[in-house]
């Protein structure tokens, strides 16, 4: 039988073009590619971005780097305490 191409869970598009492009993905809000087929795999891409990359998450904060998505998400899994609150403070 003949396979379908992955769907993501966010979009329902064909993902199989843009799968790994990483400035797509960020400007939909995702800080990784792999984030946009599940919603586990979305929250635990920005919490770990947070923790082993806060230089990278910070750009979001900051100028024509902003990305309203990805912080609203940030503030998300700092509201759940699922990154430490310090990165916060640092970048408001």
């Amino acid at each position: 039988f003949e396979r379908d191409a992955p769907k993501s869970l966010y979009h329902g598009e064909d993902l199989s073009q843009n799968r790994y492009n990483t400035i797509l993905c960020e400007k939909l809000g995702f800080a990784i590619p792999y984030g946009r087929f599940s919603f586990d795999e979305d929250v635990a891409s920005v919490c770990e971005l947070v923790e082993t990359n806060p230089k990278k998450a910070a750009k979001y904060f900051q100028g024509s780097t902003k990305n309203e998505k990805l912080i609203q998400k940030i503030k998300l899994a700092d509201e759940y305490n699922l990154i430490n609150s310090d990165f916060l403070k640092t970048v408001n």
